[in-house]
């Protein structure tokens, strides 16, 4: 199955007649100065014209790599007829390599779906060809164009693929002019993809080198140098909320040296709002797996608790956190007696679905902790003296 186009778009048909006798003749004769033509159809003012003709170049080009017309030859002098034909050929496959690139870059996701789609069989073609191995130049390049991309779609399920993938995300070398859109593809693709792979599954291009070499643990480091690099770009607040929401179940087990991702909760966890609940379970896994400690832990759980709580998306784990972080039986009866206290004010101003999560967990509260039963009862003692 290809990558991005799962229908039948992604094995287009060749209907015009003059494409496919172009592709015929480049193919079976030896009039290779023809593909000129082709390239240049693929840049037609139809549609339909320019994808069917860049459906034909590229199997011109995958004929030329199978019979090993675009195999650099061995044992000739540069002079000779043989390397100028294949450095002509090499020429032309990198003239169609870049038209597709810059095609990731329309607005349209069908036209950047099929480019991508050739882009990855031409990786695969020119890898298979005489066993050269991944070829990492061109998907880089794809890869950055992706990045660099207002409108960048894109999928991600081989081995292979999802090791080059994360290695691309370490470089930190985005225009500043295009920063806004490389931190957010950057960020999306980062969410959407696998964590650290542990076996090979699946390979797009099939290598018994890449087997033999594949090394889980240095996947580790480089998952961790990518979400490194993107945690040090400026995120805005809708990142923040699509990185933390996943951060502690994606990226933190997964992570070389966890402990190095404090500050980075700590500073989202007193930014306050939606982005400090999402935070707290980040920080829960530190304190809990890494014994890391979070100073006046408490009083900023309580600060938290104010009226837009029960409006916000993400109040039910919040209150799930919460009563996770209460159920210690050894927590001073004033720290619990303060948020059952904090939540019952708060239940008066809540809405109805704020309520019906209020009243069970102050319950929960008060049967864990019945020294604070006085706050809503305080049985009569008659004293002693009377």
């Amino acid at each position: 199955m290809d990558i991005l186009l799962k229908n039948e778009l992604s094995e287009k048909s060749l209907k015009n007649s003059k494409i496919l006798a172009l592709k015929e003749e480049i193919i079976t004769s030896q009039k290779k100065d023809r593909i000129t033509e082709l390239i240049e159809l693929c840049e037609d003012s139809s549609e339909e014209t320019s994808l069917e003709a860049q459906y034909a170049t590229y199997e011109t080009f995958s004929c030329w790599f199978s019979s090993g017309i675009l195999s650099k030859p061995k044992g000739v002098s540069v002079d000779s007829s043989e390397m100028s034909t294949y450095l002509w050929c090499r020429e032309k496959y990198v003239n169609f390599s870049v038209k597709l690139l810059e095609k990731l870059s329309f607005t349209r996701l069908e036209q950047q779906g099929h480019a991508f789609t050739l882009l990855l069989r031409l990786i695969r073609d020119e890898s298979t060809s005489e066993n050269r191995g991944f070829v990492n130049d061109l998907y880089y390049r794809v890869l950055k164009s992706l990045l660099l991309n207002e409108n960048a779609h894109y999928l991600n399920e081989y081995t292979d693929l999802h090791k080059l993938t994360k290695e691309v995300l370490e470089c930190k070398n985005a225009n500043s002019g295009l920063i806004e859109a490389y931190t957010t593809n950057l960020t999306i693709l980062l969410v959407n993809m696998k964590t650290v792979l542990f076996e090979v599954k699946k390979l797009w291009v099939s290598s018994d080198s890449f087997i033999q070499n594949f090394r889980p643990l240095k996947q580790k480091h480089v998952f961790s140098n990518s979400w490194f690099t993107a945690l040090q770009l400026p995120l805005k607040n809708y990142q923040y909320k699509l990185v933390l929401n996943i951060f502690h179940s994606n990226v933190l087990p997964f992570f070389s040296k966890p402990h190095l991702l404090m500050d980075f909760l700590t500073d989202s966890y007193n930014a306050g709002g939606s982005v400090s609940l999402l935070a707290l379970n980040g920080l829960f896994y530190l304190m809990q797996e890494h014994n890391l400690d979070y100073p006046n832990f408490f009083t900023k759980l309580y600060a938290l608790f104010d009226e837009s709580l029960f409006y916000i998306r993400y109040r039910a784990r919040f209150i799930k956190l919460v009563d996770l972080f209460l159920s210690s039986t050894h927590l001073p009866a004033s720290i619990v007696a303060s948020f059952v206290k904090r939540m019952s004010r708060l239940s008066l101003l809540a809405n109805p679905g704020g309520i019906i999560m209020i009243i069970p967990f102050v319950y929960n509260l008060l049967k864990r902790h019945p020294t604070c039963i006085v706050l809503i009862h305080r049985p009569f003692i008659k004293s002693i003296f009377e």
